[in-house]
């Protein structure tokens, strides 16, 4: 059980690094112990549910100093969904990490920011394709893709994200 854990963890922690303008861990994969430690944490919490998409903010972060773990103007967000679950993980440098899961049925509302128009998706993608979208769920609002750019395979996880926060909702 715990050598599949890792390989989870590992495969998150890669999906993470790819995910927004700044990256966790070195070409070496060395990382941070507070990336580890939020990884964690929300593998804890995600359990065996599939993660739709994931992403992060992150300010303060020399990756330079990744190895040494030591930069502690370091803080951020990590933004987890499932089907059922935006898994929350807020930190700060060095070992400050706290994570929240907030189920989905928790959802009041959806606000789309952008999409592709109808008519306009290249290659046959279903649409809706390229949509940033916010969720408000236990009185905060969450932006998806949390930052300020999608990376190439957040673009392709979105539409799935915005499907299970659609079915969320109708479930009300």
């Amino acid at each position: 059980m715990e050598q599949q854990m890792n390989e989870v963890a590992t495969s998150l922690m890669i999906q993470l690094n790819v995910a927004g303008e700044s990256k966790f861990l070195t070409d070496s994969g060395n990382h941070p112990a507070w990336f580890a430690q939020a990884v964690s944490q929300i593998l804890a919490l995600t359990g065996d549910d599939p993660i739709v998409t994931a992403g992060h903010t992150l300010e303060g972060y020399d990756l330079a100093s990744a190895g040494g773990h030591t930069d502690s103007s370091t803080f951020g967000r990590i933004q987890v969904l499932t089907e059922n679950l935006l898994v929350v993980s807020d930190f700060a440098a060095p070992n400050d990490v706290k994570t929240t899961a907030i189920p989905l049925r928790d959802l009041t509302a959806v606000r789309i920011t952008n999409v592709t128009a109808i008519g306009k998706t290249d290659g046959g993608h279903d649409w809706p394709t390229d949509i940033r979208f916010e969720i408000d769920v236990a009185g905060s609002t969450f932006i998806f893709p949390p930052g300020p750019e999608a990376a190439w395979h957040q673009q392709n996880e979105l539409p799935a994200a915005f499907a299970a926060v659609r079915a969320a909702l109708q479930r009300k």
